[in-house]
């Protein structure tokens, strides 16, 4: 798996990328909150008087700014600002952490992988031709039962650590699934 599938697939880097859009999204806000306000009126007014038959019609038009001549929004702008950088070295932080994660679990796995291949099987093999050498020996009378016993312990003590070797291998392997992200 690549790094990119890898930091796509935790939930701790969507977490902070969702933190840090919703803080550049707040930052946009407050930018566009410092702009003037152009309202434009118009209207059409009819006025007939009581006593007449006739009557006025008149027309308005007005346009009003709001000109931020003291107020410009300078601090939530500033605040926003501020956030949209924390949440960027959140952001950095996090992926360093999700980084150091993973590259951590594929340390383990392929250090597991390349003690059970190259040590742990060999040993489990070597220790049952050892044991099965002690039981013919024993057999023929050619050993005593101390010799018998001590290749069997042998052969057990193998197969405890090939155990133990497996269990922490597919450990490895899990950890290794759940640093990529992978869901259960």
């Amino acid at each position: 798996m690549n790094i990119q599938q890898v930091l796509s697939q935790r939930i701790e880097m969507r977490v902070a990328n969702a933190a840090l859009e919703s803080a550049q999204a707040k930052a946009r806000l407050e930018e566009v909150a410092a702009r003037p306000d152009l309202n434009l009126e118009f209207g059409y007014k009819r006025t007939q008087l009581v006593d007449t038959t006739a009557g006025t019609n008149s027309a308005l038009v007005g346009v009003q700014i709001t000109l931020p001549l003291m107020d410009r929004n300078q601090g939530n702008r500033a605040s926003a600002n501020a956030e949209v950088l924390r949440q960027q070295q959140l952001l950095a932080e996090t992926q360093a952490n999700v980084l150091a994660d993973y590259y951590s679990a594929l340390e383990q796995y392929q250090l597991r992988a390349k003690e059970v291949s190259g040590i742990l099987r060999p040993l489990r093999e070597h220790a049952k031709e050892v044991s099965d050498i002690s039981q013919a020996a024993y057999a023929q009378g050619g050993t005593d039962l101390l010799r018998l016993l001590d290749g069997e312990r042998a052969r057990l003590d193998a197969e405890v650590g090939y155990v133990q070797g497996m269990v922490e291998y597919q450990q490895s392997i899990v950890d290794l699934e759940a640093a990529e992200g992978a869901t259960p």
